[in-house]
């Protein structure tokens, strides 16, 4: 370990090498003989002990977890790259146990206390904390990770395997980032963590993988790293489109455009190239270009002249019955759960794909709902009709609507909280339960629908609530204003 390099040392290695025969009367086991070498050992044969082990593996391990991990320490202190061992660190996920641990697996060869008695029987040590360190380590090697200059990715013994994931996909985006110029990588990130500390359910990152868990077949070992890739990908596409839809409501900052266009090639890129042979690219194409053309649609119906009620109620009332004026601007979440179904084996034509993607959309239209529902107001003030206010503006008779700004806008909150609010929430519940439909049709488990939903069917109850203290404030309100006159 101290760069010193003895003669002796080296032949004893190479000869091992050259017979392929790692022993020790120490250790039952050839890994961690290799491991140990490993850490020193640079001299010419390195090709011929990586060719070795990368033949003793089997599909996608070397035995158990613990020979795994030093097998792919090894790898990679020989200079073997980390991309070759993907289905290896699914392997290890695999067995990590919920706690975030892994098993004990036999390490060193153990003295046996009855010898002197003629026991012949042989004694082995190893425990759950040190498999789980070599896992650990082989993880974070393997992952590409522990050489950045940024953040160091914090896996402990109790960290998940969906909090492994989502620290992957997080610092693939920074070392990304890091390839860019000052202002543009300062920009990048403050985009990245407004994303992060918005997602608290980590579901932009997550739901590639959280999906793959849901169904009833397991991903093939080749596939089951993509689910990375696609976390990734998914967090570009938000970035990108959240940045350009502040554009869109003409509050954008000129600072973040070069952010948006670096993401959305990235998600481009990925998406193109993630699931070759299949037809899953040109489906990715189809879905950005919904995207944008529910973005343009929105721009030419739901814009008013000037930022008036009077503007807004005279504004021809945009179709919002149309799933696709609802969901469409953010078709992409859709992505990541369509390219599971492809790996297993699927097409983006099939009545799984189908059903899913549906399923994802009534969802998405019950989530904008929501979002609709609470900032109807804001929006309002901004010249944006939204779903919620379009709805209001369906219900009242525009010819009672106060010409006075103030009286006009009690109007619209007495109207809405007393009449419109109940309809939405009942649009809300319906779009949740033909998600659940259609999901379950597709075959996603019970499990992943309900974590799914539960949060929205709990805001849309919630808001239910809300409308009786709504209606009592508003009440109280206009009789202190009439008093008071």
């Amino acid at each position: 370990m101290q760069e010193a390099q003895l003669e002796s040392i080296e032949k004893l290695v190479e000869s091992a090498i050259d017979n392929e025969k790692y022993e020790s009367p120490y250790y039952p086991h050839t890994y961690p003989i290799i491991y140990f070498i490993s850490r020193f050992y640079k001299g010419a044969k390195t090709g011929e002990i990586i060719a070795f082990l990368l033949r003793q593996q089997k599909d996608d391990n070397w035995g158990n977890p613990l020979d795994t991990a030093l097998a792919m320490l090894a790898l990679l202190n020989f200079g073997y790259s980390e991309g070759g061992l993907a289905k290896n660190i699914e392997y290890l996920f695999q067995g990590m146990k919920e706690d975030g641990s892994w098993e004990a697996n036999v390490f060193y060869t153990g003295i046996n206390p009855n010898q002197k008695t003629g026991d012949k029987s042989k004694y082995y040590a190893g425990s759950p904390a040190l498999t789980t360190a070599f896992c650990v380590a082989a993880i974070y090697r393997a992952s590409n990770i522990s050489n950045t200059k940024e953040e160091q990715l914090p896996i402990t013994p109790n960290t998940s395997k969906e909090e492994v994931i989502y620290q992957c996909v997080i610092q693939d985006a920074k070392k990304s980032f890091s390839n860019l110029g000052d202002d543009l990588k300062k920009q990048a990130e403050v985009c990245l963590k407004d994303i992060i500390t918005s997602n608290k359910d980590k579901q932009i990152i997550l739901l590639p993988y959280l999906f793959s868990n849901s169904v009833n077949q397991k991903l093939p070992a080749d596939y089951q790293s993509k689910v990375i890739d696609l976390g990734l990908a998914n967090l570009y596409g938000w970035m990108a489109y959240t940045i350009y839809d502040d554009f869109l409501d003409e509050e954008g900052d000129p600072r973040m455009l070069s952010v948006a266009n670096f993401c959305l090639r990235g998600a481009d890129r990925i998406f193109s190239i993630v699931l070759p042979e299949t037809d899953f690219a040109d489906f990715a194409k189809e879905v950005f270009n919904r995207i944008d053309s529910a973005n343009a649609w929105e721009v030419a119906h739901c814009r008013i002249k000037e930022k008036t009620i009077a503007s807004a109620i005279s504004h021809p009332v945009p179709n919002f019955e149309d799933i696709t004026h609802l969901a469409d601007r953010s078709l992409g979440h859709t992505l990541g759960p369509t390219a599971v179904l492809v790996m297993l084996g699927s097409n983006t034509k099939s009545k799984e794909n189908k059903s899913v993607l549906e399923g994802l959309r009534h969802y998405i239209s019950a989530k904008q709902i929501h979002d609709d529902m609470h900032d109807w107001e804001d929006d309002l003030s901004r010249g944006q009709i939204n779903s919620a206010s379009a709805t209001l503006f369906l219900s009242v008779n525009k010819k009672l609507v106060p010409k006075n700004e103030s009286d006009a806008l009690h109007f619209l909150q007495k109207t809405f909280w007393e009449e419109t609010v109940l309809g939405l929430c009942d649009k809300s519940f319906m779009h949740l339960e033909q998600a659940r439909r259609l999901l379950l049709y597709a075959g996603v488990s019970q499990a992943f629908i309900d974590e799914l939903l539960r949060p929205l069917l709990a805001t849309t109850e919630k808001t239910l609530k809300e409308r009786s203290e709504a209606k009592k404030f508003i009440t109280a309100y206009a009789k202190g204003n009439s008093e008071s006159v």
